[in-house]
């Protein structure tokens, strides 16, 4: 496989809108990347879509026992990735065309970033406009909202493959959050940005993996790292631990929000 990125995707059996996230990157403005896709289980399906013509020379396909989890996923893509900038994207979302130049170019500006995102545009199981989610810019800003809650939306980063090594890779004992937390331990060794304008398509549905965190036995990995991050002096683990609750507590709200807009 030839590219100056790779873009990994972590797939279930039978993962119903991934020819629309391949789709997404054939008509891709940049077109020097590679993909690869981990299978979280086998299926004809996902095979049928990966193996179309177009794909022919810059697919890989790793395929790991049902149920590994999305985490053992991402770090076995990870693992198989040989391009230093690797581009996230979930199975059940969208790339708009403009994708991936838009961010490059940010990078090559900017080599002191490890990550950069991007705002999304919010849609349903059937693709239709439900929402937004903002992207709010600056290095110095994201770390100190960082502290608080996620506001970098995983599908839609492009990041540098060493550096998420460095940190660790993703934490084996975050089933779900593992963006977050690993957002937290790359903000503490270098900067992070967004570019504001939505650049991926995020659908909500019901099976996704990216629910809310209402769970704090679930957390713990997350808590950590906001103390480690945390720079007041003095109170700092105390005043991580008074974000870590106000943040649990948004995320029931998040839930709330959440099920009422799948039933609209």
């Amino acid at each position: 496989m030839t590219g100056d990125i790779t873009v990994l995707i972590p797939a279930t059996p039978a993962a119903a809108w991934l020819d629309q996230a391949i789709e997404s990157l054939l008509v891709q403005s940049y077109p020097a990347w590679n993909l690869i896709v981990v299978l979280d289980g086998d299926c004809d399906h996902n095979r049928a879509v990966l193996e179309r013509q177009e794909l022919r020379g810059r697919v890989k396909i790793k395929v790991l026992p049902a149920r590994s989890g999305v985490v053992k996923a991402l770090n076995a893509g990870l693992a198989e990735a040989s391009t230093d900038l690797v581009a996230r994207l979930d199975a059940d979302d969208v790339c708009e065309p403009e994708r991936f130049e838009t961010q490059i170019q940010a990078l090559t500006e900017r080599p002191d970033l490890l990550l950069i995102g991007s705002g999304a545009t919010v849609i349903d199981q059937h693709g239709r406009t439900i929402g937004a989610k903002p992207a709010p810019v600056g290095p110095d800003r994201i770390r100190r909202r960082l502290a608080w809650h996620n506001i970098i939306v995983h599908s839609s980063v492009i990041y540098r493959r060493q550096a998420v090594l460095d940190v660790g890779g993703y934490h084996p004992a975050c089933r779900i959050g593992q963006d977050y937390q690993l957002w937290l331990r790359l903000a503490k060794i270098g900067p992070l940005d967004n570019i504001a304008a939505p650049l991926v398509r995020y659908r909500v549905h019901d099976g996704q993996h990216s629910r809310p965190l209402v769970d704090p036995t679930v957390t713990a990995p997350i808590r950590a790292a906001r103390r480690r991050l945390s720079t007041v002096p003095l109170l700092g683990p105390a005043y991580a631990d008074l974000r870590h609750l106000t943040w649990l507590s948004y995320q029931h709200l998040q839930d709330r929000r959440r099920r009422t807009a799948l039933a609209a």
